[in-house]
């Protein structure tokens, strides 16, 4: 009986995934030759073309199709690197199967330690490479799992924060909606998730995101240093030290703003959780670890240069009456939607081509009604929808196309 519920269930999930493939008029579910400017990442990509084996199984086909499609459209941080050699990443992996584990119907079925074997004495690629191959492999396969874990998001390893009650999702995002507690080191995984349950429906999700970066970064300079499970109990003032120098070393290019919350997160996130007495938490006082002095100071404007509040409306007319000589045309949809919206210019290029514009049919004047939607950052309005004339709608449009 047990078995049959697990069959039935996993039916119902790949069911899931194809409804969720059959968007864009079903291009996804029934090619197998992707062009990647319909994953509106082109201009981010180095290929063209996604390549599907004619000769791979359908599951695995249809969970490879949903991986990609699923972080393309929903910025998932760990998938750049993997979409600018998935190409040669599923011929490997449908070569393996054939040679190797020709039983298997599932790319979670995968044994990672015999495809890495197989690429260096089959493939007789580098082991640098076969390394990275298995990585990217290690990711559709955290992420699939996720998809078939039924349990309550807060409790999965890959947090899809969409699907998170109270958290603060704006309308479009550039640094994605997921957080992956697999890149924290397992013996700290439960606690950091306990951490963020606590921050998650209180800061913005870009917020969240950032912090999540900083903290994988602050313990994998701790492990990187060879420290060991359990490491931040006995915290020094020396470990911090050592700490501070390799933070400095590695991201010497940075500027101290960056490499301000690395430090600043960290601190934040120690005070919280010795406050909080996690079993995890430093003995000795956070005050006497890190301090104040050892945060990188932000960088400021220069005292002379003023930030201009508003441009003077003599201003205004000029650029109006030359609009049309802009020495950059492409700029020109950029001010056409200040002058149409009043929003800031970070809100006006945070726009997203294809969720910024809507149509909603007036029943009055029995026509549509389109409106701009964005996020207005200053205020943490996360949606908002203002009407805009159907000229400027028609210039997006023509953009998105």
């Amino acid at each position: 009986m047990e078995q049959n519920i697990q069959k039935l269930n996993e039916t119902n999930k790949y069911n899931e995934m194809e409804e969720y493939l059959n968007i864009d008029d079903e291009y996804w579910i029934n090619t197998d030759n992707w062009s990647t400017e319909k994953l509106k990442l082109s201009e981010k990509l180095k290929i063209k073309q996604i390549h599907f084996p004619i000769a791979m199984k359908s599951l695995i086909k249809l969970e490879l199709k949903y991986s990609i499609v699923y972080c393309c459209k929903n910025g998932y941080i760990e998938y750049a690197d993997i979409m600018n050699r998935i190409s040669p990443l599923l011929s490997k992996v449908q070569s393996y199967i054939e040679k190797m584990q020709q039983g298997i119907t599932t790319i979670r079925q995968i044994d990672e330690g015999k495809f890495q074997l197989y690429l260096l004495n089959i493939e007789k690629i580098s082991n640098i490479l076969a390394k990275a191959y298995v990585g990217k492999i290690r990711v559709i396969k955290e992420l699939i799992n996720n998809f078939f874990d039924d349990r309550e998001e807060i409790e999965k390893d890959i947090w899809n924060c969409k699907n998170i009650q109270g958290a603060r999702i704006p309308a479009t995002s550039t640094k994605g909606y997921n957080i992956n507690f697999n890149q924290y080191p397992a013996f700290y995984k439960e606690c950091m998730k306990r951490y963020f349950r606590t921050i998650i429906t209180k800061k913005s999700m870009a917020q969240c995101i950032n912090i999540h970066i900083a903290l994988v970064g602050f313990f994998n300079c701790f492990y990187e240093m060879n420290y060991t499970d359990g490491f931040l109990k006995d915290l020094q003032r020396n470990d911090i030290e050592k700490y501070l120098f390799h933070l400095m070393k590695k991201y010497k290019d940075k500027n101290a703003t960056y490499i301000n919350r690395f430090v600043a997160y960290p601190r934040i996130f120690l005070e919280y959780i010795q406050i909080a007495q996690y079993k995890e938490a430093p003995a000795k006082e956070i005050s006497l670890l890190i301090f104040q002095d050892d945060m990188p100071k932000r960088e400021k404007n220069e005292d002379t240069i003023r930030k201009v509040k508003f441009v003077p409306e003599q201003i205004l007319k000029q650029i109006d009456d030359n609009i049309m000589e802009l020495d950059k045309p492409e700029v020109l949809p950029i001010y056409v939607l200040l002058r149409e919206t009043g929003w800031r210019g970070i809100d006006i290029l945070n726009l997203r081509y294809n969720n910024c514009l809507e149509a909603i049919w007036n029943s009055t004047e029995e026509k549509y009604n389109y409106y701009l939607c964005g996020e207005i950052t200053k205020t943490g309005i996360p949606q908002l929808k203002i009407p805009i004339r159907d000229t400027v709608a028609q210039m997006l449009e023509r953009m998105y196309k």
